[in-house]
């Protein structure tokens, strides 16, 4: 077999449009070739490129760079990263795109020149958006891609499938919902609190001025946000958010730091919350908002080695809910996650076992169920350390049955991390950060087609104005839209 001809980035061969599947032999006299790829995006939005050799003897990596061929743009898979092994070969990448921008993609081998080398490397755009019935899930992710946010991803509850990528969403650990659909997340990328709409609209951003940084946000559900921040003498400032942005800040303060989940009693006197300042086994504890001062411990840590969820959930009926697990980076084998059920008095009401045992690297996430005070929602991650699927559970509160049960592959950093075989879902969920479910039903956005008089260019192959109004929609057909778009086309 001759040398492959695309082992430079100058001789990278154009994978697009999308989709498009290209197969190639990537050895040669007993050498196999790290190759090179390139797609030029004919839209801004999301796309998944996945190369793939076989499951025994080749399993390349994969890496996109961008916006030339020396800046990592994406994860290299399985060459890199952290301790990832070569066993995270053959696997899908999930990234966002801008029209007009070039991604190259480097094509890996693993270990030992692998032969016969058979690459069969394919590009997909994500599906259109669909509408997202109330009761939705939502995560955020803690990723960025060089100067852009990974995509937010709503969910189906029914099937786990996804409905709407956001992109340029709000990236972290800490965001949360009221009942009338408003959203504040805190921006790790700008330092920022953002306030989105319930059709996840940014309305309005209020800065958090280094080295203050934001732990974690919970509600009231009404109308009203509570916020702890951290970063400057040793204690955290609990202030609020109103729904239509009015910041207060520095309203409580704790003698404490790293406040990982809080939330407010319903008639907001009393702040459940816990730190991992001592680690593990750490109690949940209470804070007068009445008096400003610290009250008796609602509950015993539960043992050395388990962590906490991020989440605290204040059920209508005011009992509560947390969330522990084994601890990180890829669990404690003995510990499967569980989520404790106390009375206000600090009673255990009930104790719920996850079927699964938990694995790292992201922690358990609890979230308010539209039937709230009836039953919540789990999200945590099952499986090994290199095969990980998201696990989403519905659980009914009175009696712990499980009344939904969701398993997808999950993208850490837009990687997949589900089985590996020749046909892996090319699209999921972060691994990260908060979940929460929707509290309205969110249509897909309508794409604008326009009318009228248009200046004809010479030799001009593709439409720039239909791409650009698209949005975060990829084109409907998979070839370029040439000329004049046809105003009369219809999705």
């Amino acid at each position: 077999m001759p040398i492959p001809t695309n082992i430079t980035s100058t001789t990278a061969v154009e994978l697009g449009p999308f989709p498009n599947t290209i197969t190639q032999r990537v050895d040669s006299g007993g050498t196999t070739y790290n190759v090179w790829y390139k797609y030029t995006a004919t839209f801004t939005g999301i796309v998944s490129v996945f190369a793939f050799g076989d499951l025994t003897v080749y399993k390349p990596g994969i890496g996109i760079l961008s916006p030339d061929a020396v800046t990592v743009y994406a994860p290299l898979v399985g060459f890199i990263i952290g301790n990832y092994t070569t066993t995270t070969g053959n696997a899908p990448v999930q990234f966002p795109v801008t029209i007009g921008t070039v991604y190259y993609i480097q094509v890996l081998t693993n270990f030992g020149n692998p032969t016969p080398a058979n690459l069969t490397i394919k590009g997909v755009a994500a599906p259109a958006p669909v509408d997202a019935p109330i009761g939705s899930l939502f995560i955020n992710s803690d990723f960025a891609y060089g100067n852009n946010a990974a995509p937010a991803t709503l969910l189906s509850s029914v099937s786990g499938a996804v409905s709407r990528f956001l992109p340029s969403f709000a990236t972290g650990e800490a965001g949360n919902v009221l009942t009338n659909g408003v959203m504040l997340f805190y921006d790790l990328t700008t330092s920022a609190l953002k306030l989105y709409s319930p059709n996840f609209t940014l309305a309005i951003s209020i800065p958090i001025a280094s080295p203050l940084m934001v732990d974690n946000i919970s509600s009231n559900k009404a109308h009203v946000f509570y916020v702890a921040v951290s970063g400057s003498g040793g204690v955290t400032n609990i202030g609020t958010v109103n729904d239509s942005g009015s910041y207060t800040p520095n309203l409580w303060t704790l003698p404490v730091t790293n406040i990982v989940s809080l939330a407010p009693s319903p008639d907001e006197t009393i702040l459940y919350y816990l730190t991992n300042t001592g680690g593990t086994n750490a109690p949940v504890k209470r804070w007068s908002l009445t008096t400003n001062s610290a009250l008796s411990d609602l509950a015993p840590g539960v043992g050395t080695g388990i962590i906490a969820s991020n989440d605290i959930v204040v059920l209508a009926d005011g009992t509560i809910l947390v969330g522990y697990g084994g601890g990180e980076p890829f669990g404690n084998p003995a510990v499967p996650g569980m989520i404790l059920h106390y009375s206000a008095a600090g009673a255990t009401l009930n104790t719920y076992n996850l079927a699964i045992n938990m694995v790292g690297p992201a922690p358990m996430r609890l979230a308010y169920a539209v039937d709230d005070p009836n039953s919540f929602w789990v999200y945590y991650h099952s499986g090994t350390e290199f095969i990980i699927q998201a696990q989403f559970y519905n659980i009914h509160v009175s009696d712990g049955a499980l009344l939904t049960s969701i398993t997808v592959p999950g993208f850490d950093g837009g990687l997949y991390y589900g089985p590996i075989s020749s046909t892996p879902a090319m699209f999921g969920p972060p691994f990260s950060c908060t979940m929460i479910v929707t509290r309205v039903d969110v249509p897909a956005p309508s794409v604008i087609k326009t009318g009228g008089l248009y200046t004809i260019v010479a030799n001009k192959t593709n439409d720039t104005l239909y791409s650009s109004i698209s949005g975060d929609i990829p084109p409907v057909t998979t070839s370029v839209i040439v000329a004049i778009p046809n105003p009369f086309f219809l999705l």
